[in-house]
């Protein structure tokens, strides 16, 4: 037990550590992002943008549903839209090279839903590519017409909870990533045990 909780404390060390030398390397500021949220799509009340970079947290939706927020530059990064009682509504990727457009829709929640990491992308070419490459297979346009549906009445909180949403998610990881939910778990576990059997 002693060994995992130091192969933990070391895992995080070494996270914390190569994130300082990123944010030195990518000359850490913050920009201004603008754009808008889809009220026909999105419901709650009070909405605003949240972002952990926003020390205002002021960003609030206006009535035409356009808001400006602050964003982390230098790596793409996502952004959610929350209701008056915390609860998240929507969600967007935000790409540096495009700060003056960020659309909160149901296609850009089921976008943000499945990039786990959008830092991934490193410029809006490769996040465009990819980008019509998804909304070309029928799993990804079926979890946004989900979401189209449901967003107006729900969280995504709530929404998560939905077995029609898991499964919808399940069909876009197999059709996109090319990923099989159950064998991705089989090897977790595969590597825990293996992970086991070595610090006994």
């Amino acid at each position: 037990m002693k060994k995992v909780v130091f192969l933990l404390i070391l895992s995080i060390s070494i996270s914390l550590l190569f994130v300082g030398v990123v944010f030195a390397k990518n000359d850490f500021s913050l920009i201004n992002v603008a754009g808008i949220v889809n009220t026909k799509d999105i419901g709650g009340q009070g909405l605003y943008v949240f972002s952990m970079w926003d020390g205002s947290r002021n960003s609030f939706v206006k009535i035409d549903g356009s808001f400006v927020s602050v964003v982390l530059n230098g790596r793409a990064q996502k952004l959610s839209v929350k209701d008056s009682k915390k609860a998240t509504r929507a969600l967007a990727i935000v790409l540096p090279q495009s700060p003056d457009n960020i659309v909160f829709d149901a296609e850009s929640t089921a976008m943000a839903v499945l990039l786990s990491d959008p830092s991934l992308f490193r410029n809006s070419t490769d996040m465009t590519k990819f980008y019509n490459m998804a909304i070309s297979k029928k799993s990804f346009q079926g979890l946004t017409v989900f979401l189209k549906k449901n967003l107006p009445l729900k969280s995504i909180e709530e929404i998560m909870r939905d077995d029609e949403y898991l499964a919808l998610v399940r069909a876009c990881n197999k059709e996109i990533f090319n990923e099989d939910a159950a064998a991705v778990k089989k090897s977790l576990y595969q590597a825990r045990e293996q992970l086991e059997k070595l610090l006994q």
